[in-house]
C-alpha cells in the first residue's frame, strides 16, 4: 500500500502537486474572504458604538446647550447669547430620532426612550418657552419657572436610560473584540495548517 503510494506520486508527481497548490491557493482564498467580512463587520459594529455613545452624549450636550443660553440670555437680553439655545433646539429632536435608529438596529429595546426623550422633549419645549417669555419682557416670570429647578426631572428621566445605553454599548463592544481576537487566533491556525 505505502509502496503503491510512493508509485502514485512518483508518476503523477507533477499533478499531484499542481493539484495540492491549487488546494491551498484556493482554500486560502477563502478564509482570506471569510476573514475580512469577518473584519468589516467587526469595524462596522465598532463604529456603531461610537456613534451611539456620540448621539447619547450629544442629546446631554443639547440639554446643557439650551439650559446654557436660557440662562445667558436670562442674566442679559442679548440675542447672540441664544446661540447655544438655537442650536440645540434645532438639533435635539434629529439626534434622537438618529439615536433611535441606530439603537434600534443594534437591537436595545428602543421602548426605553420613549419616557425618557419625553422628559427631554417637555423639558426643552418649557426652556423654548421661557426664552419666548424673556423676549417678551417676562424676564421675572421665567426665572420663577428656572428656579423651580425642571431640568431635573428630565435628567431623572434620561440618566439611568443614558447608562443603561452605554452599558449595552459597552457589552456590544466587548463581544466584537472578543470576536475580533478569535478571528485573529482561527486566521492564524488556518495559514499555518494551509503551510
Amino acid at each position: 500500500m505505502i509502496n503503491d503510494l510512493k508509485n502514485f506520486f512518483r508518476e503523477n508527481g507533477l499533478i499531484s502537486a499542481i493539484y495540492i497548490i491549487l488546494f491551498v491557493i484556493i482554500t486560502n482564498a477563502v478564509f482570506t474572504l471569510y476573514y475580512r467580512t469577518l473584519l468589516l463587520e467587526n469595524a462596522a459594529t465598532k463604529q456603531q458604538v461610537i456613534e451611539a455613545n456620540r448621539s447619547v452624549e450629544s442629546m446631554n450636550s443639547f440639554v446643557i446647550m439650551a439650559d446654557l443660553g436660557l440662562r445667558g440670555y436670562l442674566i442679559e437680553q442679548d440675542d447672540k447669547l441664544l446661540a447655544p439655545f438655537n442650536g440645540a433646539i434645532g438639533n435635539y429632536q434629529k439626534n434622537f430620532e438618529t439615536m433611535e435608529a441606530l439603537l434600534e438596529k443594534q437591537g436595545f429595546e428602543v421602548d426605553k426612550l420613549t419616557p425618557a426623550f419625553n422628559a427631554i422633549d417637555r423639558y426643552m419645549k418649557l426652556v423654548e418657552q421661557m426664552v419666548k417669555m424673556a423676549q417678551s419682557g417676562d424676564v421675572s416670570g421665567a426665572i420663577d419657572i428656572l428656579r423651580t429647578d425642571p431640568g431635573s426631572e428630565a435628567y431623572k428621566q434620561y440618566s439611568p436610560v443614558s447608562s443603561e445605553i452605554f452599558k449595552f454599548e459597552n457589552e456590544l463592544l466587548k463581544i466584537a473584540e472578543e470576536n475580533y481576537n478569535g478571528m485573529i487566533i482561527r486566521m492564524m491556525v488556518s495559514q499555518i495548517l494551509l503551510i
